[in-house]
């Protein structure tokens, strides 16, 4: 059993031995460089070379905006490539918080206008009140001036015995009826203004 061990282990070897000479043989023709050769002759040399790389700016410039939310550009005015300046105005951007502002605004006058048109109704009535008022008081004073007319008649007249008591009396109590409707006129006038 010896001889069988020898003989397989020798195989063993010999196997790896020839894989190994194989591998060397193939790496060695992948490292052969292969060289073609001309006759001197008077011609043209033309070089083509490929190459792969990255072309990088010389400066990095951030763009950026102030906006204060995220916008959607509307206008571009500057195209790839083309040179610029500090300062200058690349691309225009939504402006939606400045327009919402301007709505809002809008809104806060358009509020006013009507709180002052319904304030300029209200003293529009209350000037009608008041006009009305006055002229209940006037139409007051002018009844009382009349009653005040007849009654001094009637008191003379009675005086002189030439009417009856009872008249007298009715163009008294006309005169305090119509002396009292401008004291009601004048306190609701005084109420209204106040």
């Amino acid at each position: 059993m010896k001889t069988k061990w020898k003989v397989a282990i020798g195989l063993g070897v010999v196997a790896i031995g020839g894989v190994a000479a194989f591998a060397n043989y193939k790496m060695k023709q992948n490292a052969i460089v292969s060289v073609t050769t001309a006759m001197v002759s008077r011609q043209y040399l033309v070089s083509l070379v490929t190459a792969s790389g990255e072309i990088k700016p010389r400066n990095y410039i951030n763009i950026g905006s102030n906006a204060n939310a995220p916008s959607r550009i509307t206008e571009i005015n500057v195209v790839e490539g083309q040179r610029v300046r500090k300062g200058q105005q690349l691309a225009k951007l939504e402006s939606v918080q400045p327009e919402a502002q301007l709505a809002a605004q809008r809104a806060n006058v358009a509020t006013s206008e009507a709180e002052s048109s319904a304030t300029e109704s209200g003293l529009l009535a209350a000037d009608e009140n008041i006009k009305s008022a006055q002229a209940s008081i006037d139409r007051a004073k002018s009844d009382a001036e009349r009653s005040r007319l007849d009654f001094d008649r009637a008191k003379q007249l009675f005086e002189e015995k030439l009417i009856a008591r009872q008249e007298y009396e009715t163009k008294k109590s006309t005169y305090e009826s119509n002396q009292a409707a401008i004291r009601e006129a004048e306190a609701r006038h005084s109420n209204q203004r106040s």
